[in-house]
């Protein structure tokens, strides 16, 4: 329980004026520790045209938008093939709108497994959505009856896309500007986000970070439930003098499509880089009882494995309730669960989550050849 007359709020831009004190809206604010928990706003790129024409970000629905939607619009071009693009643009397929998803990777979800890309591409493209990948958005404008016309290149030939409403989703940007952190001497990487150590201290020992703000640092991932359990971190740290580490290894995610996306630990590609000796499993969604029971099979399952120890250092899900299923891998990853420990446990049948173990059996035979709970 807190008292109320010890906590206070300020409202307005705060900017560092010394590392002890911050000036917000004129009025100066001292403590003997700094947190800084600026988060992060959606990426603009340089495109030509952009600056001339209205536009859409990942925040269209809150009342800091300028553009802020009111209206359901006819037709959406998106610029990236994200999860945020992903996510709003289905969303928006669903409600009636006509969607194009311009990617400029090979794929959607590029630093994803590629089996995860194949999968729910074929499932958004299957509903009707557009997604043309390889394109290199060339200039926006403005044409007649308020359409906004896109020009992407794609390989040699040039494509134009017209539509009512264009999405900017091209990835997040630290808010670390103008808060007055070159002032006191904090520490940013080469894309702006804040420097920390392994108990989310910044090089000036009384400013700590923590959440979106500092990016991939010790391997963190942006995402809301990431910044809350660091946040509890740095005040042991901070006020406490606890010295906690943070652990990053084990963080579940989830896409909220539909099928939804859910991954955590390593991909192959990420395994291999550190020099793991990798076997991965991957099986269509179609093995999966309940999948087939339920007519739900666009999807799959993929583990990676460390062949030498046996030890499971990554899953990926496409399927409906990945964001549930991929819980039970999170656990087992934290606990540095094995090969075996995936086979031996026993699954509710038919639940998605069985696809965990059929994919752990995939390594010593075809799962497509067994009966039902076989083993």
């Amino acid at each position: 329980m807190y008292e109320e007359d010890k906590i206070k709020v300020f409202s307005g831009q705060a900017e560092l004026i010394d590392n002890h004190t911050a000036l917000v809206g004129g009025q100066k604010v001292s403590g003997d520790q700094i947190l800084i928990a600026t988060g992060t706003r959606p990426t603009i790129p340089q495109i030509e045209g952009l600056d001339q024409v209205p536009y859409l970000t990942s925040d269209l629905l809150t009342i800091d938008e300028t553009q802020e939607l009111k209206e359901l619009p006819e037709s959406l071009v998106i610029i990236g093939g994200g999860y945020i693009a992903l996510e709003l643009g289905q969303m928006f397929h669903r409600f009636g709108t006509r969607v194009s998803i311009l990617e400029r990777n090979q794929v959607i979800l590029p630093n994803y497994e590629p089996e995860v890309s194949e999968a729910l591409t074929f499932a958004l493209r299957e509903e009707g959505l557009q997604i043309v990948t390889s394109a290199q958005v060339i200039r926006v404008s403005r044409k007649p009856k308020q359409e906004i016309e896109i020009v992407v290149r794609v390989g040699d030939k040039e494509r134009s896309f017209k539509a009512q409403k264009l999405l900017v989703a091209t990835g997040r940007e630290p808010n670390t500007d103008n808060a007055g952190l070159d002032k006191v001497g904090v520490q940013l990487d080469e894309r702006g986000f804040v420097k920390v150590n392994d108990e989310l201290q910044t090089n000036v020992p009384n400013i700590w970070a923590a959440g979106d703000v500092i990016g991939n640092q010790t391997e963190s991932q942006p995402a809301t439930p990431v910044g809350a359990h660091d946040g509890v971190i740095v005040a042991k740290n901070a006020l406490a003098g606890a010295h906690q580490k943070i652990d990053h290894r084990v963080i579940p995610r989830t896409i909220f499509t539909d099928p939804q996306v859910a991954v955590v630990g390593m991909s192959d590609v990420e395994a291999n880089g550190t020099g793991i000796r990798c076997w991965c499993g991957t099986i269509p969604l179609e093995l999966v009882p309940r999948a087939g029971a339920t007519h739900q099979t666009n999807g799959m399952a993929k583990l990676v494995i460390n062949n030498d120890t046996k030890e499971v250092v990554g899953v990926s899900l496409v399927m409906p309730n990945a964001g549930e299923v991929i819980h039970e891998a999170a656990m087992a990853l934290r606990f540095r669960a094995k090969l075996e420990d995936y086979i031996d446990m026993i699954h509710v049948y038919p639940t998605m989550a069985e696809a965990l173990k059929i994919a752990a059996i995939s390594y010593f035979k075809d799962p497509a050849k067994l009966s039902c709970c076989a083993e």
